[in-house]
């Protein structure tokens, strides 16, 4: 008798059991015996792809894949496989269009809408995770997994607000899940709810002690509320757990360096650059400077930079990485130094350790339209900061004949400037956290024009700014510094604020606003004080009050030497200084100022940091306003005059260290502007001693100060500006 003819699912079923115990070459010939007896059964290709996708065969997997998909267009599961295929073979574009696919198709089931999810997170498509993960939480509402992973995807995709009504409703669900609790605390941090955030992070370490993200969380939200010494305690406790953790060494390096705690600092950096290798907290280490300029030694530490970012440029770091940096470099803004060689070197160096950085959109290349601008402005900071103070008005000013406004922003609060702003925009667009997602975002808007109006302040805006993201960019003066990036072609400023050698201090092309306009078209500051007075501030009735405002970082060694001769030539003379944030910089400060002033510096009192209606009232009780050096007071010095007090300063060669003789020269009091160190104490002691004198002054800013204040020929002078480059590139 004649033997039966080899059924095909024998084979099939015989590679899938061969697959199933982990034999993928066992499997595969016998899956392809099964596709040779009935080629039309889109599962035996499916398992087949499957097995070649397990011993590296992409090609031959991805044709199993689509032969499977083109029998049984419906398999969902087919299509997420070629998904995970194209993510291995690293075509996330492949991927992205099978995720695509998968997620039109009807009805998914739990296991396929789970791994729809998990592949778009990958693919850090984080609003099309959440969406399918929102439906399978609507599925199974008691599930507490789908909610901790749709809370997971909301906030990745920037809405906090979602995120934290998903992992609420997690945390009560699993009470017990201290992965669930620490997620919750994330993303409740993230909206300012700090007391609930401080909350979920205990329980997340009450039920796991071993929680070292959960308890540096906590950390970090202690740290930023001021409580240093209780974020002192959580990063010594998760070194416990976890004693060469890289990220919790900078930490503590960044609280004992607030502490004052130098030494310790340092040795906290140093350990953490040694754990980290040649990544992230190795760049941190080589980025470090000092946050309080020294009093003596700036130059060699100087030298010591330019020395490492040698070896920044052999560091590798990927996008992801960058936005965990910070802009430590931020500090050399206040040296009073030219920084221009010294910043394009650390351009070149970072476009070295991440060529990802950069990139060319494809519309860069084409010509001007027709139409309107597009404009688009990148910011954190367009709320009531003073770089949303500044620039509200610029923005406003842009005509919607001319221009399309899109704001771009990943984060910041709604307040009343916020809404103004975005109210006169066309698009307002939330950036993903994503670093690679948000800089696709801008590009896919094709702007003509981009403009930064405060790069150097956050890393966000400082790396987006290495990509050519619209033909012409922009940087305005929110951090009136050079940005030394070769993709910035213009940086605005004022002819009014430039020494006359100042365009060899930028790597930019300088846009002048005009000389007849102020810099600012800055709005009138609420002047409703406090009622506090000078003797509630701790200052004695019969003392001379001047008070610098300013906060740690600003106050370099040469306003030292300055105050001390102010209170050197005048006894009576007291200085205040106000806490610019959490932690002990002015005691700092104070602390490099006693060394050269021995017995005069108890004259120096450092004030705790003040609300804005005590904080006016201190500037409106003070004698004498008095500004920093090299890098001048912006919103402080438009309050001093909201306050009609007299502010002496001193100019130096660029913006940064002229604006306040600026507007000092609008309101016609140049007697205010010193040309030496000796003439800046000599003008503060003679105005400080002189009621008359303080009244002259202060009825000159009276009559004056519609010159200062909400002016509105900068806004004209900066719509010119912008269609002027554009012409230019046309």
């Amino acid at each position: 008798m004649r033997d039966e003819a080899p059924n095909s699912d024998v084979h099939y079923l015989a590679g899938l059991i061969a697959l199933t115990r982990a034999d993928p070459h066992a499997a595969i010939p016998q899956l392809r015996k099964a596709i040779e007896l009935d080629a039309g059964q889109s599962l035996y290709h499916h398992v087949l792809g499957r097995a070649l996708a397990s011993v590296g065969a992409f090609a031959d997997a991805a044709s199993a894949f689509a032969r499977a998909i083109e029998l049984e267009p419906a398999r969902a599961d087919t299509r997420l496989e070629l998904a995970s295929l194209h993510l291995s073979m690293g075509n996330a574009d492949g991927a992205r269009e099978a995720c695509r696919l998968a997620g039109g198709l009807p009805a998914l089931d739990d296991e396929s809408l789970s791994r729809l999810g998990n592949l778009l997170a990958e693919l850090d498509d984080h609003a099309a995770a959440a969406d399918a993960r929102r439906v399978l939480a609507e599925r199974n509402p008691h599930s507490a997994q789908a909610h901790v992973d749709l809370g997971t995807s909301l906030f990745q995709a920037g809405d906090e607000a979602g995120a934290v009504r998903a992992l609420d409703t997690a945390v009560r669900l699993a009470p017990h899940s201290a992965v669930a609790w620490f997620n919750y605390g994330v993303a409740a941090q993230a909206t300012g709810a700090r007391e609930i955030a401080a909350e979920a992070y205990r329980r997340a370490v009450t039920l796991d002690p071993g929680h070292v993200d959960a308890t540096m969380g906590l950390g970090v939200l202690l740290q930023s509320g001021g409580d240093l010494e209780g974020a002192r305690m959580e990063y010594e406790s998760a070194l416990r757990e976890s004693p060469a953790n890289a990220r919790v060494l900078f930490n503590l390096g960044m609280t004992l360096d607030q502490l004052g705690e130098e030494e310790a600092a340092e040795r906290a950096f140093r350990q953490s650059a040694e754990h980290g290798g040649n990544g992230l907290y190795r760049v941190l280490h080589l980025l470090s400077l000092p946050r309080i300029i020294p009093a003596e030694g700036l130059t060699q530490h100087r030298l010591a930079f330019e020395e490492r970012l040698d070896e920044l440029s052999r560091c590798r770091l990927s996008l992801a990485e960058l936005s965990n940096l910070g802009t430590s470099w931020f500090c050399l803004a206040y040296h009073g130094r030219n920084n221009r060689a010294l910043l394009e070197k650390l351009c070149a160096s970072f476009r070295s350790a991440c060529p990802a950085l950069d990139l060319v959109a494809p519309h860069c290349d084409a010509p001007f339209r027709s139409e309107r601008i597009r404009v688009g402005f990148v910011s954190n900071h367009l709320h009531s900061h003073t770089v949303g103070l500044y620039f509200a008005a610029f923005i406003q000013a842009l005509d919607a004949r001319q221009f399309e406004v899109i704001i771009f922003s990943q984060d910041g609060p709604e307040d009343s400037v916020s809404r103004d702003i975005r109210r006169h925009a066309g698009e307002h667009v939330r950036l993903g956290r994503n670093f690679e997602t948000a800089r696709e975002q801008i590009a896919g808007k094709r702007l003509d024009v981009l403009v930064y109006p405060d790069i150097g302040m956050e890393p966000m805006s400082y790396f987006m700014a290495f990509a050519r993201l619209a033909r012409v960019q922009i940087c305005l003066y929110g951090h009136p510094e050079t940005t030394g990036i070769d993709t910035i072609d213009f940086f605005l400023s004022h002819a009014g604020c430039e020494g006359p050698d100042s365009a060899g201090w930028y790597s930019e092309r300088l846009l002048l606003l005009p000389e007849q306009c102020a810099y600012a078209c800055f709005p009138r500051p609420d002047a409703r004080r406090s009622s506090k007075t000078r003797e509630q501030f701790g200052f004695p009735a019969g003392r001379l009050l001047l008070t610098c405002p300013q906060a740690p970082h600003k106050i370099h060694p040469d306003f030292d030497r300055m105050a001390d001769r102010i209170l050197r030539e005048e006894p009576r003379a007291q200085l205040a200084l106000v806490h610019g944030g959490p932690g002990r910089l002015m005691e700092q400060v104070l602390r490099r100022m006693s060394a050269r002033m021995g017995e005069r510096a108890r004259r120096i009192t450092i004030l705790p940091r003040q609300g804005f209606p005590d904080y006016l009232a201190l500037v409106s009780c003070s004698d004498v306003v008095l500004d920093t050096p090299h890098f001048n007071g912006g919103k402080t010095t438009f309050d001093a005059i909201a306050m009609r007090r007299p502010v002496v300063t001193i100019p130096g060669h660029t913006l940064k260290s002229r604006q306040t003789a600026h507007l000092l020269d609008r309101l016609g009091l140049p007697q205010l502007v010193a040309a030496t160190a000796e003439e800046y104490a000599q003008t503060a002691v003679a105005v400080a001693g002189s009621a008359r004198e303080q009244a002259r002054i202060a009825e000159a800013i009276r009559s004056a100060d519609g010159r200062v204040f909400g002016d509105p020929g900068s806004t004209d002078a900066f719509r010119r500006l912008l269609l002027g480059v554009c012409e230019g590139e046309g």
